[in-house]
């Protein structure tokens, strides 16, 4: 079936992480390293047998945790799809960035890794433009509900010839137009090939016939993330929303050695978005001449956001905590996949055609401000300042009511636009 060339690619998708946070605010820190490999699996971590191999909970078990985990993380939307990988020892899902957003993220964690949002996504274009009214609804993943499906399913195979590897929820659109789950074992028995995987469908708590088992198996979905190249499966495909941007981009293109210092300190601070603390949201990113600047939320304590600096791409260092008010609520604030240096280069030409003739574009800032991606560009002239803001999609809108900055980035030049963000220390 194609599900099994599915498991099969997503068990050798991998990805680095992030530093682990812990030291003094304010300090400079080298670049990340590699993180140290583990076999870890937070509440699941399991001590070694007799035989020095890793006891594993049993499936029903793990992907309670895996979905529990999953929906604390993301609390806000729907979540069209729950995957709980017992092999590969990963957790995933497929969910609203947002109440009522119709906007979709991907979001995984491994053995190895904190979770991360991978980056916004495009609904099949297989599938009908159809949405779910409620996604899966938090009964599906009950406890209870998860070991009654697995006490059905592994009724189907001798125990002695499988093994525990997939719990999926997806929804899928007509015939269905509702979740159905998916378990999959390692198939184990004599002459079976390898990966091989005996799957078996359930509606509710029945299990489907071979006719409609067919027809969901076709509308099985897999996310760019997790393919990775198109290989052999040609089924519903959730598009990675930046690569499916990448045609107007201009990675590769002939100006990429644009000299214009923003372009330059650009390759520096993309570097940094993507390699530290790459499991949380990113509220801003600002940039100038010489430095970079993210507020983004601490990776071991949700609603916890912070100001980190960088100059060139050796060091960084952590400021105090910001004070927030109100705390943004969404799963996923900045896209950092759909921003590259391609990106800000393009963006970059699009406000400096915006300016007046001889101005100096001289610092940009990125911030997620009512749902949506900002851009606000700072163009100077024989001492006039003119604020460019351009949406998502590069078009020039009106300056919005809100633009959040931290007051160290206000004290550094950029634009005194509201809220200005304190840090902790100073309102005590």
């Amino acid at each position: 079936m194609l599900i099994a060339i599915g498991i099969w690619i997503a068990l050798a998708m991998d990805y680095p992480r992030g530093p682990i946070f812990g030291w003094t605010p304010s300090s400079p820190m080298a670049a990340p390293e590699s993180a140290p490999d583990s076999t870890t699996t937070g509440e699941l971590a399991l001590a070694p047998d007799a035989t020095g191999e890793i006891e594993q909970a049993p499936m029903q078990d793990y992907a309670a945790e895996c979905f529990r985990a999953l929906r604390e993380r993301n609390p806000r939307g729907r979540m069209v799809r729950m995957t709980a990988n017992r092999l590969a020892i990963r957790c995933s899902a497929i969910v609203e960035t947002d109440d009522g957003s119709e906007r979709w993220l991907f979001d995984w964690r491994d053995s190895t890794s904190d979770f991360r949002h991978e980056g916004e996504l495009r609904w099949p274009e297989q599938w009908p433009p159809q949405l779910p009214e409620t996604g899966i609804d938090p009964s599906e993943s009950a406890p209870e509900r998860l070991a009654a499906i697995m006490a059905a399913a592994r009724e189907i195979w001798p125990e002695s010839d499988r093994a525990d590897w997939l719990y999926e929820i997806i929804w899928l659109p007509e015939p269905y137009s509702r979740p159905l789950v998916f378990v999959s074992f390692d198939d184990r028995r004599e002459g079976a090939d390898a990966n091989a995987a005996l799957t078996v469908i359930f509606d509710g708590t029945e299990q489907l016939g071979d006719a409609d088992t067919e027809r969901a198996d076709a509308l099985y979905p897999l996310t760019r993330f997790e393919l990775r190249e198109d290989h052999n499966f040609k089924g519903p495909l959730y598009e990675s929303t930046a690569l499916a941007e990448a045609a107007v981009s201009l990675e590769g293109d002939p100006a990429a050695a644009d000299p214009h210092p923003l372009a330059a300190n650009a390759e520096h601070c993309m570097y940094w978005l993507h390699a530290v603390n790459t499991g949380s949201r990113v509220l801003r990113v600002a940039i100038d001449a010489k430095q970079c600047f993210l507020v983004l939320e601490n990776s071991g304590q949700r609603d916890d956001y912070y100001l980190l600096t960088a100059s060139g791409s050796a060091e960084y260092t952590e400021h105090a905590s910001l004070i927030l008010e109100p705390l943004p609520t969404p799963n996923l604030l900045l896209d950092r996949s759909r921003l590259s240096s391609a990106r800000v280069r393009e963006r970059l030409r699009q406000a400096i055609s915006q300016a007046d003739p001889g101005a100096s574009v001289d610092r940009l800032a990125i911030a997620w401000v009512a749902g949506a991606m900002i851009w606000q560009f700072d163009a100077r002239s024989d001492g006039a300042r003119k604020l460019i803001y351009l949406d998502e999609s590069g078009n020039e809108i009106a300056p919005p009511e809100e633009f959040p900055l931290s007051v160290h980035e206000r004290e550094q030049g950029f634009a005194q636009t509201r809220p200005a963000l304190p840090f902790v220390s100073e309102s005590l």
